[in-house]
């Protein structure tokens, strides 16, 4: 009889990608829940296209997005552990990347104008036709209110 063994993969963190605005600040706090239900990590990404030496004052308002985001998360539950990053790229490719070792990828989303064809943003339509783990799109109202009632779109 063969000798089977039982090969958990490793957990990887919850990453909730940010860029400074409110839907991305209502996704940390919705993935802070998940992170700590979870037992892992939050890992808070910001994806910048160009290395923030290259333009004057990025880095000061690269580091203002995520400790606004940290602040967040800690509000929302102080035990979660967090992981903040900046890395170069476009957002979607930097998250479609990040979702390779994660176990939750998160977004925010705000309403779309009525007149767009698209229902959801460039880098909400590139995680959600590439990324290698669950994508939660975190919804927000106009004014930047966290959507609470309806559905929250996951994408397997």
């Amino acid at each position: 009889m063969p000798a089977w063994t039982s090969v958990t993969p490793p957990r990887g963190p919850v990453v909730v990608g940010v860029d400074g605005s409110r839907s991305a600040l209502n996704a940390v706090t919705w993935a802070v829940a998940e992170a700590v239900d979870r037992d892992v990590p939050l890992r808070i990404v910001h994806a910048l296209a160009a290395e923030p030496e290259s333009r004057p004052g990025d880095i000061a308002v690269v580091s203002a997005v995520l400790a606004r985001a940290e602040d967040a998360a800690h509000q929302a539950d102080d035990s979660v552990s967090t992981e903040v990053v900046t890395l170069p790229g476009r957002a979607g490719d930097v998250l479609v990347c990040e979702s390779r070792r994660a176990s939750l990828i998160c977004v925010g989303s705000h309403p779309r104008p009525c007149d767009e064809s698209a229902l959801f943003s460039p880098t909400v339509a590139r995680l959600a036709q590439r990324a290698a783990c669950p994508v939660a799109i975190i919804r927000s109202r106009r004014d930047g209110t966290p959507q609470t009632d309806g559905v929250i779109t996951v994408v397997l």
